[in-house]
C-alpha cells in the first residue's frame, strides 16, 4: 500500500514505515487489493486507526494490524477539544471571503455545557452509598481449616481432635490418672476470604470511578478554569487603570473573546458548583481506599469483557447496584470499524481547518488583506505597509499549508502529535500544546491559549520585516518618502540612516511610538522592532508573554 508522507513530502510504502505510526501524517495514495478499516473506498483519505490505536487492513485475503501513536484527538475523553475544532470547521465552511475569517473565534467553545452536572455524575452520586455499604460489610467466603496449634490458641476443637491426641503422645504436656493435659491440639481455624469475584469487581469499579473523575478534573475542569482566569484577567485589565498587559496586545485579545465576555460570570458560578460536586464524590471514593475490601482486592487485576451473572449481582441489596454502575462505566460503543475511521478522518481535518484559521488570522493581524482569489484553496494577499512583499496562501492537496513570501515558501504541517525527527528549513509543524520538545520549527497551538495566533504572527513578521530591510537597502534612494513613513501608522518620524552601521526609524506619533531598523553585528544585518521604552513595559507588566505578543523581535 502506497502512502504520502506529509512531513517528508514523498511517497512511501507502508512496509517501510516504523510503528507506531503518527496519526494524521500519512495519506493513502494507492490501496490496490487492500481494504483499509473495512472501507474499500479509502484512497486519498488519511491513514487513521479504527480500533483504539490500531488500523486494520486486508491485503490479498491476509488481515494485518498497524499500531498508531497516541494522540489527544484519538481520545474521546478530549471531547472539549474535539468539539471546539468541529465548531471552528463548521463556521469556516460558511465564510465567503478570506478577510471574514477574523469573525471566527479560534478559542474554546461551548465549555459551559462541560460545566453542567451530567446524568452520569448524578447517577454515581446517588448510588455511591451502596459501594460504601459493601466496603463496610463486604460479602466473603468462609474458609475452614484444621491445623495443630498451641493449646492457648485453640478456639474451636473438632471431635476427631480427641482421637488424634490419644495416639500422639508427643503433644502431651503431662499425663493424669484418667486423662492427659495437652500442649498442642488439632483446632479449627476460620478465615474470612474477601477475594471473591464480586469484591474484585467492586475494587476495580472504585479505581475506574477515581480515574474517570480525576481525568474529568484534569482535562475539563482545570483546562476551563485556567481559560476563564485568562479571560477574566483580560476583561478586568481593560476596565482597570492598572493594566497588566501591553495595551495593543490587550485590545487585540479583547476583540478575540467575542461573546465569551458576557458569559464569564455565569461560567465562574457553574465552575464552582461542579468542582464542589465532583470533589465530594472524589473524597467519598478516596475514603474507600482504606477499607479491607479494597486493600485485599486492589492488587488483583481484573480483565473482563463482560460481567458474569452471580447471585450477589442479581439479588443482593447493594451488590446489584455495583453491576448497574459497572455497566454505566464500561458501556461499549457498537460502532463499526468504518464509522470509527470516518470519525478519526473528520477529527484530523477539523484540526487542519483550525490551523488554517490561525494562519489566516495571523496574516490579517499584520495588515494583509485578500487581493485576489486564484482558486478555492489559493489566495493572493497584499499589505500597503509592505507593497513589495506579496503573499500567496495555498492549502495543497495533501492538506499542508504553503505561505509564499515573494520567492520564499514556508510550509506549515498541521499535525496533532509531536514529531521526534528534525524538520527541514522553512518547514513548520503546528501541533497541539503539550510538547516537551523545544524547537523553533514547532509552534504549539490550542484553542485554550489565546496567544496561539501571536506565535504564528511573530514568525511571519520576522520573515516579512527581514525582507523589508533587504528592500530598504536596495530601494531607499528611489523611494525615500515610503521608507521615511512608519510601517505601523504611516506617519512621519525621526529617521537615522547609516548604511554601514544600519538604520533606525523612531515614530513620533503618540499611541504608536515604535522603533525599528537594523544594526550590523559581525557583518550581518540584525533587524529589530519594538516600542519605545519597551524594557520598562516588560518590567512593569506581570505577564511577560502577553507583554511581548508579536510586537518585539
Amino acid at each position: 500500500m502506497i502512502l504520502y508522507d506529509r512531513v517528508k513530502q514523498e511517497e512511501v510504502n507502508l512496509k517501510n514505515i516504523d510503528e507506531p505510526i503518527i496519526y494524521g501524517r500519512y495519506i493513502i495514495l494507492d490501496n490496490k487489493n487492500c481494504i483499509v478499516n473495512d472501507d474499500s473506498e479509502s484512497k486519498n483519505n488519511f491513514f487513521v486507526p479504527c480500533d483504539g490505536l490500531n488500523s486494520i487492513f486486508v491485503c490479498n485475503s491476509k488481515s494485518e494490524k498497524i499500531s498508531f501513536m497516541n494522540s489527544p484527538l484519538l481520545d474521546s475523553k478530549n471531547s472539549l477539544l474535539i468539539n471546539t475544532f468541529m465548531d471552528v470547521s463548521e463556521e469556516l465552511e460558511i465564510v465567503d471571503e478570506l478577510n471574514d475569517i477574523n469573525e471566527v473565534v479560534p478559542l474554546l467553545r461551548n465549555f459551559n455545557t462541560r460545566l453542567e452536572i451530567t446524568e452520569f455524575d448524578e447517577f454515581i452520586y446517588k448510588y455511591l452509598f451502596h459501594i460504601e455499604e459493601i466496603c463496610r460489610e463486604p460479602s466473603y467466603h468462609l474458609k475452614r481449616d484444621i491445623e495443630k496449634v498451641n493449646i492457648s490458641r485453640a478456639k474451636r476443637i473438632p471431635v476427631r481432635a480427641i482421637n488424634y491426641l490419644a495416639s500422639h503422645s508427643e503433644d502431651w504436656s503431662r499425663r493424669k490418672i484418667r486423662t492427659v493435659q495437652p500442649n498442642k491440639i488439632l483446632a479449627e481455624t476460620i478465615e474470612y476470604d474477601l477475594q471473591i469475584y464480586e469484591n474484585r469487581i467492586t475494587a476495580k469499579l472504585i479505581d475506574s470511578l477515581l480515574s474517570y473523575f480525576s481525568y474529568r478534573i484534569a482535562n475539563d475542569i482545570v483546562v476551563i478554569e485556567e481559560f476563564i482566569i485568562k479571560v477574566d484577567e483580560i476583561i478586568n485589565s481593560l476596565q482597570s487603570n492598572d493594566k497588566n498587559f501591553w495595551y495593543k496586545k490587550l485590545e487585540r485579545d479583547y476583540q478575540k473573546l467575542g461573546d465569551l465576555i458576557s458569559k464569564v460570570d455565569d461560567s465562574k458560578k457553574k465552575l464552582d458548583k461542579i468542582k464542589e460536586y465532583i470533589n465530594t464524590i472524589q473524597n467519598r471514593l478516596f475514603n474507600l481506599l482504606s477499607s479491607s475490601l479494597y486493600q485485599e482486592n486492589s492488587k488483583n487485576k481484573v480483565l473482563i469483557s463482560h460481567l458474569e451473572r452471580t447471585n450477589l449481582f442479581e439479588n443482593h441489596q447493594h451488590y446489584r447496584y455495583v453491576k448497574m454502575m459497572w455497566n454505566k462505566v464500561y458501556q461499549t460503543d457498537s460502532k463499526a470499524y468504518k464509522d470509527f475511521s470516518v470519525e478519526n478522518q473528520k477529527n484530523i481535518k477539523t484540526f487542519i481547518d483550525f490551523s488554517w484559521v490561525l494562519i489566516v488570522q495571523s496574516l490579517l493581524l499584520l495588515g494583509y488583506k485578500e487581493e485576489k482569489k486564484k482558486s478555492e484553496n489559493s489566495f493572493i494577499l497584499k499589505n500597503e505597509s509592505f507593497p513589495f512583499i506579496i503573499i500567496k496562501l495555498v492549502k495543497n492537496e495533501y492538506s499542508n499549508i504553503e505561505v509564499q513570501l515573494n520567492q520564499e515558501v514556508i510550509t506549515f504541517i498541521p499535525l496533532p502529535t509531536v514529531l521526534e525527527e528534525s524538520l527541514v528549513y522553512n518547514q513548520i509543524l503546528l501541533t497541539l500544546k503539550g510538547s516537551s520538545i523545544v524547537d523553533e520549527n514547532i509552534i504549539e497551538i490550542t484553542p485554550e491559549d489565546i496567544n496561539s495566533i501571536e506565535r504564528i504572527s511573530k514568525l511571519f513578521f520576522e520573515k516579512i520585516f527581514f525582507k523589508y530591510i533587504e528592500e530598504y537597502i536596495k530601494k531607499y534612494r528611489e523611494n525615500e518618502d515610503f521608507f521615511s513613513s512608519c510601517i505601523s501608522c504611516k506617519q512621519k518620524g525621526r529617521f537615522m540612516n547609516d548604511r554601514e552601521n544600519g538604520f533606525k526609524f523612531s515614530c513620533l506619533n503618540k499611541g504608536c511610538e515604535v522603533e525599528y531598523g537594523f544594526k550590523m553585528e559581525e557583518k550581518k544585518k540584525k533587524p529589530f522592532y519594538h516600542v519605545k521604552n519597551y524594557q520598562n513595559i516588560l518590567l512593569d507588566n506581570k505577564d511577560i508573554e502577553n507583554s511581548i505578543g508579536y510586537e518585539y523581535l
